[in-house]
């Protein structure tokens, strides 16, 4: 048990890896200004009336910088407050540690793969969980089969009674994809509360589940899962002590209560994709979206279908463009991500040489579903067009299918306009200009 529940050196693995990353992001910085101060114009941009590029070139640099610090700077303040909030975690996650290895009113229950039958059965019997699912691994452990089998039950305890009441800390991984999502499809009956708080925390943790029923007033707690890739089986033990109970209770308290966390509860009379947090949290950049880029002039500029995956082989951002009639193929594999933004740049070859450009993608979450709003910064003009994008509504796309591209293109069109209108208006009556 003791290799199981012991993670002060997994902390400071943690922490050396959050200064690593601080570190890492001062040397980009040092890196992406060397590179972008000493650009040069290309020669053949002399021919062609470089002047006007050269004076604009200054802007963009100072642009691209800012760009850079400012991700940098968010990234590295996010980091030293991952520190602080998981410092806290440690001390009580420690406290709840030394308690466990000096009581005798632990009870061994088997490995993590066989206690499912008597875990269960528990859950359907009690009025009130506490559960997480701090997953840092992936999970692998878990199986479509075992899935579907753990959301019949989270169906079975929410429908029984009205009162029942089921807590959730997740972390910020599983968001998007956690049983929410899965259970109640068709659902529109009243059930019980269902909660989940969503936490940044990455440090290693021990995953437990409260189980307690307010009419027998039985109360106990089961504890020892820890996914991770490396190993998928872990002891699992249990205890009704109340003085573990306490302190499990005491922990689980702390991570629901953290400022960074994200808690709401859980709306089955909406469609699975709209049962999210009710505030801005973080959107789920994967997918397909339809953009459109606006000029300087407030006219449509283009339209493209791009595609945004985070796969086994890294991140990839691709899609087609499509401009008066005329169709460009795009692939990013080089971007920066932050909590809600990607910032790409580039370099084109060209007739005048090499160009190049930077693209900033904002995502927002809306109570009418995810945007973007961002910009695009490119030679010659070097000025600022504005992009307004909505997700497709399409699970896949063949980007050789000009045909089947814009008719996703076709079908958003009105709800992007739309968009587009709102925010001339906003930004016209704040300050009389084009957005």
């Amino acid at each position: 048990m003791k290799s199981n529940l012991s993670s002060n050196s997994s902390l400071k693995l943690d922490y050396l890896s959050k200064f690593i990353s601080i570190f890492g992001w001062l040397l980009a910085i040092g890196f992406y200004s060397y590179s972008v101060l000493s650009y040069s114009v290309p020669s053949s941009a002399d021919v062609s009336g470089g002047d006007y590029f050269k004076e604009n070139l200054d802007s963009f640099k100072i642009s691209m910088l800012a760009l850079l610090f400012g991700f940098a700077g968010e990234r590295i303040s996010m980091v030293v407050a991952d520190m602080a909030r998981e410092k806290r975690q440690d001390n009580s996650h420690s406290e709840l540690i030394s308690a466990i290895s000096s009581s005798a009113a632990i009870q061994y229950v088997g490995p993590s793969n066989s206690v499912r039958t008597e875990l269960y059965k528990s859950i359907l019997n009690s009025t009130s969980v506490k559960n997480t699912f701090l997953n840092v691994g992936g999970a692998p452990g878990i199986s479509s089969a075992i899935e579907n089998d753990i959301c019949g039950i989270y169906e079975k305890f929410l429908s029984a009674d009205n009162s029942n009441s089921w807590s959730d800390i997740i972390s910020v991984n599983e968001l998007h994809d956690f049983r929410h999502t899965r259970i109640f499809k068709n659902k529109s009956d009243a059930c019980g509360e269902h909660r989940i708080s969503v936490i940044k925390s990455t440090m290693p943790i021990i995953n437990f589940i409260i189980i307690e029923n307010s009419q027998t007033r039985f109360k106990e707690v089961y504890f020892g899962w820890v996914y991770d890739k490396a190993k998928t089986v872990t002891s699992v033990y249990k205890s009704s002590d109340q003085s573990i109970i306490d302190l499990f209770e005491l922990h689980f308290d702390i991570l629901w209560r953290e400022k960074a966390s994200e808690t709401w509860s859980v709306d089955y009379s909406k469609d699975i994709h709209t049962r999210g947090p009710n505030r801005r949290f973080i959107v789920n950049k994967a997918g397909i979206w339809v953009n459109t880029l606006i000029g300087p002039n407030n006219n449509i500029v283009n339209h493209a279908v791009i595609r945004i995956n985070f796969g086994k082989n890294g991140p990839l951002i691709e899609g087609v463009i499509i401009e008066s009639g005329k169709i460009k193929h795009i692939r990013h594999v080089d971007f920066i991500n932050s909590f809600d933004k990607t910032l790409i740049e580039y370099s084109e070859l060209s007739n005048s040489g090499v160009s190049i450009g930077f693209c900033l993608y904002k995502f927002i979450k809306q109570r009418d579903g995810d945007i973007i709003k961002g910009y695009l910064v490119e030679p010659p003009s070097l000025s600022r067009s504005f992009i307004f994008g909505v997700r497709s509504g399409v699970n896949d796309v063949d980007f050789n299918n000009i045909e089947e591209v814009s008719g996703i293109i076709e079908g958003k069109k009105d709800l992007i306009e739309s968009l587009v209108k709102k925010e001339i208006h906003l930004k016209s009556e704040n300050d009389g200009s084009s957005i």
